[in-house]
């Protein structure tokens, strides 16, 4: 009697175990916000575009896509450029750096893509074409920390991009889940 005792209580204790590691990794999954009639500087024009952020998690890393429309020329999302990299979580503070960052070269004049896909740069690989586009299209650091809250099907992240310690509205997306 003792036996079977000590079994279901170190069954419930790995039930329990594993429910609350799928509780912390809410988070894991396709996540996306988009921007209607943003703007692009490509002298000498003007570009209004549109553009949706979708961001991959998983347990330890992550990768975050820029798609973009732009009517007429390129009328379909399509993916233009890109960060990824490891994250550390523990509650609700998370620590992301920057490993990789991808971009699909573009004609400006005639709106059409020079790359058939996102073409990826890792700073332990290729550190000076790294540096350049993380320095054109990155935030001000490759490792950045903050707040990531799941909430339902939306995600809310926090992060102090410029390390001034605050977080200013800029600073702060939510996502809504995908999948």
């Amino acid at each position: 009697m003792k036996a079977k005792f000590v079994v279901i209580l170190f069954l419930a204790a790995i039930i329990m175990a594993c429910e609350e590691k799928e509780e912390e990794k809410t988070y894991v999954g396709t996540w996306e916000y988009a921007e209607e009639n943003d703007t692009l500087q490509a002298t000498p024009v003007l570009i209004v575009l549109n553009q949706k952020m979708v961001l991959t998690l998983n347990a330890d890393t992550w990768q975050m896509l820029m798609n973009i429309r732009v009517q007429p020329a390129i009328p379909e999302w399509t993916e233009y450029l890109g960060f990824k990299g490891a994250m550390t979580i523990e509650g609700e503070d998370i620590q992301i750096v920057f490993t990789h960052v991808g971009i699909r070269q573009i004609n400006y004049q005639t709106l059409t893509f020079i790359d058939d896909e996102v073409v990826w740069y890792s700073e332990a690989e290729d550190p000076n074409m790294f540096g350049s586009l993380f320095d054109e299209y990155g935030p001000e650091h490759t490792t950045i920390s903050g707040k990531m809250v799941v909430n339902g099907d939306k995600l809310t992240l926090k992060m102090d991009e410029n390390l001034n310690g605050q977080i200013e509205d800029e600073e702060i997306q939510e996502f809504t889940r995908v999948n």
